[in-house]
């Protein structure tokens, strides 16, 4: 007889999963992409309040439901509550107030990556459009738009930092009790 033990996923810690803020910065130009004012453009300049920071959304099709693996149909959403869109004119902004289908974006393996089927951080991706068929392209003059044809440089992003949703803080790891609540903290004195 066979026996067959069920030994589950493992996921490592510093996959995203839906939720997950994300900073993208360009290889090909190294701008780190922002919605200032619902325009798509990138910029050398960090933005201290958060702004460049997109919400990573599942909107498709996706391997897994809380993480988030390469061909997993995404949308990114700003701090503002706004979606990033291709137009059709090949234009790419973050002004939408809800997901069509051209909101959505498939994650493509393009770069350097730790794992074979999960998107971690410093990994570098491009995102295609779904409705256009098209990829996110950051241009030299600080402009982003949706009208790539082929990945380069300019088409992918690295993922520069995020946060995963409930993600226990390092200091809290290493101690049951969280820190310094066990009075263990280097800075407290008996």
């Amino acid at each position: 007889s066979v026996i067959v033990k069920q030994t589950g996923l493992y996921i490592p810690d510093d996959t995203l999963r839906y939720g997950s803020r994300i900073s993208l910065v360009n290889v090909g130009t190294k701008g780190i992409l922002d919605p200032a004012g619902g325009a798509l453009g990138t910029t050398q300049t960090i933005d201290l309040n958060n702004r460049q920071k997109f919400r990573l959304i599942r909107s498709g099709a996706s391997a897994l439901r809380s993480h988030i693996c390469y061909g997993d149909i995404v949308s990114l959403k700003t701090p503002d509550d706004k979606y990033v869109v291709a137009e059709k004119d090949g234009a790419a902004n973050a002004n939408r107030d809800g997901i069509g289908s051209w909101e959505k974006w498939e994650v493509i393996r393009s770069g350097d990556s730790k794992m074979r089927s999960f998107v971690s951080r410093d990994v570098v991706l491009t995102l295609r459009s779904i409705a256009h068929d098209r990829y996110l392209v950051a241009n030299n003059n600080a402009a982003v738009d949706a009208n790539a044809t082929k990945i380069e440089d300019k088409s992918r992003w690295r993922v520069a930092s995020f946060k995963p949703v409930n993600a226990v803080a390092p200091e809290l790891r290493t101690s049951a009790c969280g820190g310094d609540a066990c009075g263990r903290h280097s800075s407290r004195r008996a």
